[in-house]
């Protein structure tokens, strides 16, 4: 019952069915692009370049001749991995400094949130171009430097959730009998606390795959020849008056699959919260 209430509230609206399929394609384009792509995204062919939509190629070819529709598919596998990963990185990270913050208060507290007030006060896409570059041009460093620009607004997230639910009779039951202070947080601190940082963390893969595109697209993000949407997007920009599909396809792919995302997670938050899904 509890189950058909929540799906009910999430798929409430047509728009957030229409964005569900939309991220379902993207995700089954990134899984299976070795199947789907009909080319190889890195191979160059002068004698094909700059060709414009066509039966060969339906997405049309870039300035190397390389296929822009296989470079698409290969674009979608890197930003949903990176986005996954480093919203993983960011969430998990947030959770634990979050919770021992709200948990031990005092100077754990006080160091851990003057460290998060530090770096919450720089913008986050300033945050990831400082780290980037700081780390070095690699997908694991790319999936690093988006996670830790997330981390801040978890931990504090996670703290303030914690300070409201410790001091709550079942927490200070499991103090009296005596249990550790680590499962105490593992098992009632965590599981009581998490609902807020996965809506967090949902809605925080659109913003992940624009940050990485934004790397990509300053060349300080995925270098080539791999594909990358915002690399795209960036080698397009010089040919938008002749032509103008090299830009505007992964541009637009970018645009639908953070707007998907951002629909979905406010569906999702609506969905988990009783307080909005009876006002709704």
């Amino acid at each position: 019952m509890k189950d058909k209430l929540f799906f009910s509230a999430l798929f409430a609206k047509k728009i957030v069915i229409v964005c569900t399929v939309i991220l379902g394609l993207f995700v089954l384009a990134a899984v299976f692009a070795p199947v789907l792509a009909p080319y190889d995204p890195a191979a160059i062919s002068l004698k094909d370049k700059e060709v414009a939509p066509c039966l060969a190629h339906l997405l049309g070819t870039d300035s190397l001749g390389r296929d822009v529709l296989s470079r698409m598919l290969y674009g979608a596998r890197i930003s949903l991995s990176i986005s996954l990963v480093s919203v993983l990185i960011g969430g998990i990270s947030g959770m634990v400094l979050g919770t021992l913050a709200g948990y031990f208060g005092g100077v754990v507290d006080m160091v851990i949130s003057r460290c998060a007030d530090a770096l919450i006060s720089i913008p986050p896409i300033i945050l990831t171009i400082a780290i980037g570059t700081a780390l070095g041009q690699s997908t694991l460093n790319i999936m690093i430097a988006v996670g830790i620009s997330s981390i801040p607004g978890n931990i504090r997230m996670m703290r303030a959730k914690v300070l409201s639910v410790k001091e709550r009779d079942f927490v200070t039951a499991a103090r009296v009998i005596g249990e550790d202070n680590k499962w105490i947080m593992l098992r009632h601190l965590i599981p009581n606390c998490i609902s807020p940082l996965i809506i967090s963390v949902a809605m925080s893969l659109g913003g992940a795959i624009m940050a990485e595109a934004t790397l990509s697209f300053l060349g300080i993000g995925i270098q080539p020849p791999n594909p990358a949407w915002g690399t795209m997007v960036s080698d397009g920009m010089r040919y938008l008056e002749t032509k103008p599909y090299l830009a505007l396809i992964p541009g637009f792919a970018i645009m639908i699959i953070v707007l998907s995302f951002n629909i979905v997670g406010d569906a999702l938050r609506d969905a988990l919260d009783p307080r909005i899904r009876g006002n709704s």
